[in-house]
């Protein structure tokens, strides 16, 4: 992916994450949040992106919306987990996605 691009692109984000106790991505629900300032984001939720296998799925990021300046990631999942009272674990990460947007 290009490392910068002009306010109005319209981004296709892959999300890739590791493995979890040996499940991947089709297994739980995650969705992710783009960000520049945390009042402009877009929310992308599983069901709305693009899988490309067990381990990647594409997010669509307009950048109108995100505004200008180094876009950020912040990734919720739903974990299944057994030792959680209503058997499901939420982690959350959050990473650059490498990407500025400029004017």
């Amino acid at each position: 992916m290009k490392n910068s691009c002009i306010i109005g692109t319209v981004l296709k984000i892959n999300v890739h994450i590791e493995r979890i106790c040996c499940l991947t991505m089709d297994d739980y629900d995650f969705e992710c949040e783009f960000y520049v300032y945390p009042n402009r984001k877009v929310t992308v939720a599983k069901s709305d992106m693009i899988r490309k296998n067990e381990d990647n799925y594409v997010a669509i990021v307009d950048t109108s919306v995100t505004g200008t300046g180094r876009i950020q990631a912040k990734v919720t999942a739903m974990i299944p987990d057994n030792d959680i009272l209503d058997g499901v674990r939420r982690e959350v990460a959050s990473c650059s996605t490498g990407v500025t947007v400029m004017k």
